[in-house]
């Protein structure tokens, strides 16, 4: 479905953020992006997602296929009317609006009437209720771990084909984290939805995804099947500990 095929992203023509960076995410799969900080995960995520002109980066080389188009040079506007969706790294909830405000904002990128759009985000509830009892409540108010639900959430309601998740885990207790997480792996099996997760937790990623991709200094040094990157001594010794 998504297809990185020598990616190299330059900031403000000088620093090298990432270079020949290749990855594919099959659709309806759950595929994880990991490395540690300042790898350049978020610097290719900011490719696909076309934000990287707001931080005066620029792809170079490379291209980029979602869905059977290139979308290299595409704005980010048109990018999430194709389906692509970012949870972003700190959830980055709008706090003076409702939680039920903050989902309806994430409907805007749909086609649907209020109707749909209300039933829609029964549909959430069913996934996190802790977000139907807070639907009143404005979402500075939320827990760090209810603020992550409403995140993803609020993406969903986009009704994305592709869910990229930046950094899942950032500040959450691990408890919270894994109760998330079997949710997003249910949400990939119910709605057959395509997740790219973005993560430095290992031991999680591998957990819930089918395949990896590990990032350092920009390259992609090791990829496989994420049951078998456990057993590999390398990335066991970098990663795992």
């Amino acid at each position: 479905m998504l297809e990185i095929e020598d990616l190299e992203v330059t900031y403000k023509n000088v620093i090298l953020g990432v270079k020949k960076v290749s990855l594919n995410v099959p659709k309806n799969k759950i595929t994880a992006f990991l490395g540690a900080n300042g790898a350049g995960k978020t610097t290719t995520i900011r490719a696909v997602t076309g934000l990287l002109k707001f931080h005066s980066g620029n792809i170079t080389k490379g291209a980029i296929h979602f869905d059977g188009k290139e979308i290299t040079s595409w704005n980010s506007r048109s990018i999430g009317m194709a389906g692509i969706m970012q949870v972003p790294e700190g959830r980055r909830v709008f706090s003076q609006l409702t939680t039920e405000e903050n989902l309806l904002v994430g409907s805007s990128a749909n086609s649907l009437n209020n109707q749909g759009r209300i039933k829609l985000a029964e549909k959430i509830y069913e996934y996190f209720p802790r977000l139907y009892e807070r639907r009143n409540l404005n979402a500075g108010y939320l827990s760090g771990g209810e603020q992550q639900m409403l995140a993803i959430g609020r993406a969903l309601m986009a009704q994305p084909k592709l869910l990229v998740i930046d950094e899942l885990s950032l500040g959450l207790a691990p408890l919270i984290v894994w109760d998330i997480t079997k949710k997003l792996t249910e949400i990939n099996r119910q709605e057959n939805l395509t997740i790219l997760l973005v993560e430095q937790n290992a031991r999680l990623a591998l957990a819930v995804s089918e395949y990896s991709y590990v990032l350092e200094n920009g390259l992609v040094a090791l990829e496989g099947p994420s049951h078998s990157l456990q057993d590999n001594s390398v990335f066991k010794a970098a990663y795992l500990g």
